[in-house]
C-alpha cells in the first residue's frame, strides 16, 4: 500500500514515519511500518520518530515504536 512512499522525504528531511508517529489516529503508522518503514529515521535536526511521539504524548506510538525498535543507541539518541 505505502511501499513506494516510505522513502520519500521533505525539506526537512522528514519522511512518512516521522509525520504518522504525530497522529492521534495510529492506522498509518501501522500501515507504513507493515510496508517496511525504517522507524530508525533521522530529520535534519536528528529528530527521529519516536521522539515526535514523545513529544506529542501519544504513549501508543510511542509502545508500538519501541516494539519493533529495540537499539539502546537510537533509544537514547539526541537532537540537535
Amino acid at each position: 500500500m505505502f511501499s513506494d512512499l516510505t522513502d520519500v522525504e521533505d525539506s526537512l528531511m522528514r519522511k512518512p514515519v516521522h509525520y504518522a508517529s504525530a497522529f492521534h489516529d495510529s492506522f498509518n503508522l501501522e500501515a507504513l511500518i507493515s510496508s517496511g518503514a525504517s522507524l530508525k529515521e533521522y530529520d535534519r535536526k536528528k529528530v527521529t520518530p519516536l521522539m515526535i511521539a514523545c513529544m506529542e504524548g501519544l504513549s501508543h506510538n510511542v509502545y508500538r515504536i519501541l516494539e519493533k525498535v529495540r537499539d539502546p543507541f537510537y533509544i537514547n539518541s539526541r537532537s540537535d
